[in-house]
């Protein structure tokens, strides 16, 4: 079976016009996304006893981040780990905020950060109207969402929010 697969691999890349650096590339990548999914969902079924709540946070998160971007580590291994423990210590602190007590500044959270994206020149077109709508789509299920799922949906924005800030700032700091 083994070579089977490989000998498949090895006809697709020979038969391809991207080398078989950029192929290795592709894999080492879908390789270092999978562990770090793998890695949220494991810390949220260890310490919230529910693999769902992880994966509702990677739901939000993912897709904004890969849209607006933000701070990106040096390697990937750093990145892994930095995201285990960014992810670690939200899941911490969902446990020991009053959810209640955030729900208004979540909101006032969201306007803020629909006005920064609006008016963020670094970011193209098409980026805003994504963001946009995803913030349309917060706003629209909002509601129907218990609590928690609502502050992993504040978390996700707002660590992304944060490594888009850190991102901007570095730039403003070497120019």
């Amino acid at each position: 079976m083994y070579k089977g697969i490989k000998d498949a691999i090895n006809d697709i890349i020979n038969d391809s016009e991207y080398t078989k650096e950029a192929y290795i590339y592709g894999f080492k990548v879908i390789l270092l996304n999978f562990i770090t999914i793998l890695s949220a969902l494991l810390i949220s079924q260890v310490y919230l006893n529910h693999i769902w709540a992880g994966l509702f946070f990677l739901v939000f998160f993912i897709p904004l981040r890969t849209l607006i971007g933000g701070y990106h580590c040096k390697n990937a291994y750093t990145c892994i780990i930095s995201f285990s423990i960014i992810f670690f210590i939200t899941i911490l602190l969902i446990h020991k905020i009053n959810i209640y007590f955030m729900l208004d500044y979540m909101c006032i959270f969201f306007l803020a950060y629909i006005l920064i994206i609006i008016f963020k020149q670094s970011l193209n077109k098409k980026c805003r109207v994504i963001s946009l709508l995803y913030l349309m789509i917060v706003i629209f299920i909002w509601n129907q969402l218990l609590p928690n799922f609502q502050i992993l949906i504040f978390s996700a924005t707002f660590i992304n929010l944060v490594l888009f800030s850190i991102k901007e700032l570095s730039i403003k700091l070497h120019n």
